[in-house]
């Protein structure tokens, strides 16, 4: 009997062994998927900001664009008016 309850002991130790490396498996897993998740956060911050970065050299750009049109549409207007001019005096000079 003193037999069967000191197997009974040593069996009930090695499962609480296995049990505390299950419990150390599955702490070691949580541990892996919390520095996943913090790079993935980490990742996504960084992709925001290059966005935020992007966005505000798109709007600059547009915004320089936008000027050099309405510069180049009051050059191509003023070609126009001095077209009619030189049209007006080479008339003149007939």
């Amino acid at each position: 009997m003193v037999g069967s309850v000191n197997d009974s002991f040593v069996n009930t130790r090695e499962e609480i062994d296995k049990l505390r490396n299950y419990v150390n498996d599955i702490f070691s897993d949580i541990q892996n998927v919390i520095k996943a998740n913090n790079d993935i956060v980490d990742s996504i911050s960084e992709l925001s900001a290059s966005s935020e970065e992007v966005a505000s050299t798109t709007n600059a750009s547009l915004e320089t664009s936008t000027a050099i049109l309405d510069k180049v549409t009051t050059f191509s207007k003023s070609i126009q008016d001095m077209f009619i001019l030189v049209e007006q005096l080479r008339e003149v000079v007939r």
